[in-house]
């Protein structure tokens, strides 16, 4: 019996401090600090990128980069790593508009003077990249609930619906993020 204790008792605390240290993954909270976070639902499943291949991870950036008024670029997004075979990218932004806090932006399609959300995947490294926008009929919406230009940092929430070729549709939700930005 004592010879039994002395197996159990070890593995029994291995085990609880292996337990505790497992982190299960969830949504981050809405925050408005710049804590480089994002993260939505994928037709119900949670989406938080992550990765360890080439690339960030996540990539935020609003650049000026039309000679013309409005001639803003902004993106936001994240890249999931699936087991080093594929992934899965998020994305939402716009070209030739302005970032407003307290703002919503209707996400249509890929366009000067317009927003949009993304959604993208590769099955394998090998394979062609599948990228899908939100369009007039399938639509979104962002909206920003903190815009510091000083500081760099931009966050809010997003939802959005694109439909794949084969016509299954994907169903983005309870978006959110809270990134600094590039210029």
């Amino acid at each position: 019996m004592k010879k039994l204790l002395n197996i159990l008792l070890p593995l029994s605390l291995f085990l609880m401090l292996t337990a505790s240290r497992c982190r299960k993954e969830e949504l981050p909270p809405e925050t408005q600090e710049g804590k480089n976070t994002f993260g939505c639902y994928v037709n119900g499943e949670l989406f938080v990128p992550r990765g360890s291949g080439l690339g960030s991870i996540k990539t935020c950036f609003y650049q000026y980069i039309y000679a013309a008024e409005n001639g803003y670029v902004f993106y936001a997004g994240g890249r999931r790593e699936e087991n080093r075979e594929g992934f899965t990218k998020i994305a939402i932004g716009f070209d030739s508009l302005q970032l407003e806090a307290n703002k919503t932006y209707k996400l249509i399609n890929v366009g000067r003077g317009n927003a949009y959300g993304s959604y993208s995947f590769a099955a394998s490294p090998l394979d062609t990249i599948q990228n899908y926008n939100t369009s007039e009929i399938n639509t979104g919406e962002l909206l920003v609930k903190k815009f510091d230009e000083i500081n760099h940092i931009v966050s809010g929430t997003f939802w959005f619906t694109v439909v794949k070729t084969n016509g299954d549709t994907v169903k983005i939700t309870d978006g959110r993020f809270d990134m600094p930005f590039t210029r």
